[in-house]
């Protein structure tokens, strides 16, 4: 499972690329050298740690309270072990699941040695229960407890994890799944299985150590050697010849996009991020930045083993299987799963919004990096000393770390990612933009690609939703509520938001490295008095 995919002869490097090449290995002179006691994060003693136990479910009833601790416990991956961190002892975390409408409390309880909160990801929750330190709430120190109440007003899959060091924290294992359910019969009733998609990066059995008082991987992200479905290596789905599944799939890692398919499988694409289509669609794959979500319905009609895969540009990477028994296929279900019936509740809804998709854009938001050793080297080099030109894919996205030793040894005290507005110029958390509960915005993201790193960015925007509108200027025809979207290196994408939540609220990159080195600013909902 470790194997990863050969870069194909179109992705060979430009002759210009060979000058950014030198630049790189120039650059290793002018970076300060690291001394040995700055990433001391890495806990060798695993005595006394209990191993981690595999995802349990817990249905909570409405009103209901769930206890969740976060604790140290012995990982092991693809046969390694070291030192972790864990929800309730459980790799992944427990799945919750609950009805569309409910609320329930969680009481945390912070049994690690750093302090941490819970971010729960795309619910659109009362703002003091976000889980953002210095925003929300004051970090949840060793020790200590604190009791969050979370609403469920959206159906779909959602996530919960830290929102202190996401880098180390969720890279360890901090990261759980809530499902729920829809209050209508907005779907066809058929068996579910929630799949996370993770990486973990190895050096031999070892996994690199962290900064201590920054991250480190800090252009491209940590990049996982392993690839992970619901943190196992070899996993293994079991099924029935004839039998609709539906599958609710996540992208947790840190950086790594995925680009979800099953051998020989057409996958039928029911929903997003926070909720349905108003007409699914059939596709060979789903790409999947990280944080993003999506619900995709399978019917297996031959027995056999099928290859889950992250099928990119680049080549094919297993990641477990699906195992197909015989059984009596029912010419009415392959009837069914091959009907492409609309979501009557999500389309009316999403048609309540269409008469602003032309307005134009309230905020304008630009992506880039500030990376000033770099910069100074790359002036006077072609393409305005953009490094987009030696990277894998012609689509905007970086599917592999192809600098990782200069990547490794680069921290946040190097490089700062950064949003930026497009009309002031201010950066980052030097601004945030005012609205009123019941506006709807349009918000339209450049990922500037002549900087000297560009990348994509997966932007997620907490406690409200938006529907991505158009991408380049072209109308986007699969709408469906997210809460993140995945912007490639010179795309611009227009997103169409709701907002209908009240609070202070994130904007930021969710890849984890880019989140620790600047890249997020916030939006005011204010109440209307």
């Amino acid at each position: 499972m470790a194997t990863q995919p050969v870069l194909k002869k179109e992705f060979i490097l430009p002759a210009v690329g060979l000058l950014i090449i030198a630049a790189i290995i120039l650059l290793f002179f002018f970076l300060p050298a690291k001394t040995p006691e700055t990433n001391r994060i890495i806990e060798e003693n695993l005595e006394g740690l209990p191993l981690a136990t595999e995802t349990t479910e817990a249905n909570l009833a409405d009103r209901e309270l769930f206890e969740l601790s976060a604790e140290k416990v012995v990982q092991t991956v693809d046969g390694k072990k070291f030192a972790g961190y864990a929800y309730n002892g459980q790799y992944p975390g427990p799945l919750l699941k609950v009805k569309q409408g409910s609320k329930v409390k969680v009481l945390f309880k912070n049994n690690l040695p750093e302090p941490t909160t819970v971010h729960w990801h795309g619910l659109r929750l009362e703002n003091r229960f976000d889980g953002v330190p210095k925003v929300t709430q004051e970090e949840v120190k060793p020790g200590d407890s604190f009791e969050y109440e979370l609403s469920f007003p959206d159906a779909g899959l959602y996530w919960y994890h830290p929102h202190v060091r996401e880098d180390r924290q969720q890279e360890f294992g901090l990261y759980g799944t809530i499902l729920v359910e829809p209050k209508e019969n907005e779907l066809n009733e058929m068996r579910e299985e929630v799949l996370v998609l993770d990486d973990l990066l190895f050096e031999g059995d070892k996994v690199p150590a962290f900064e201590e008082k920054e991250a480190n991987f800090a252009i491209m992200g940590r990049f996982g050697s392993v690839m992970l479905v619901n943190g196992k290596t070899d996993f293994r789905l079991d099924a029935k010849a004839g039998e609709p599944i539906r599958l609710y799939l996540l992208n947790a890692a840190n950086v790594r996009p995925f680009r979800f398919a099953i051998e020989d499988i057409k996958l039928k694409v029911v929903g997003g991020d926070a909720g349905f289509f108003g007409t699914p669609f059939f596709a060979d794959n789903v790409t999947l930045g990280p944080s993003e979500r999506a619900i995709v319905e399978v019917f297996f009609e031959e027995v056999g083993g099928f290859t889950i895969q992250n099928n990119t540009p680049l080549g094919i990477t297993p990641l477990g299987k699906v195992v197909v028994s015989p059984n009596e296929i029912s010419l009415s279900a392959k009837e069914s799963f091959e009907e492409l019936q609309e979501n009557v509740l999500s389309k009316e809804e999403i048609e309540k919004f269409k008469p602003f998709f032309g307005q134009d854009p309230d905020f304008e938001y630009e992506l880039l990096i500030r990376w000033p050793v770099m910069d100074r080297m790359m002036q006077g080099m072609p393409h305005g000393g953009s490094m987009r030109g030696m990277h894998g894919s012609d689509d905007g996205i970086e599917w592999e770390d192809s600098m990782k030793e200069i990547n490794e040894i680069t921290t946040t005290e190097e490089i700062t990612w950064i949003i930026r507005d497009a009309l002031t110029k201010k950066e980052n958390m030097d601004f945030f933009q005012t609205v009123k509960k019941g506006d709807i915005k349009k918000i339209r993201l450049h990922n500037l690609e002549n900087s000297s790193h560009p990348m994509q960015h997966p932007v997620h925007l907490h406690g409200n939703r938006f529907l991505v509108v158009a991408v380049d200027g072209v109308p986007n025809e699969k709408l469906v509520w997210k809460d993140s979207v995945l912007v490639p290196t010179g795309k611009t994408v227009d997103l169409l938001v709701d907002f209908s939540n009240p609070g202070d609220w994130m904007i930021h990159c969710h890849i984890a490295e880019h989140l620790e080195a600047g890249m997020m600013s916030m939006v005011k909902v204010e109440e209307n008095i």
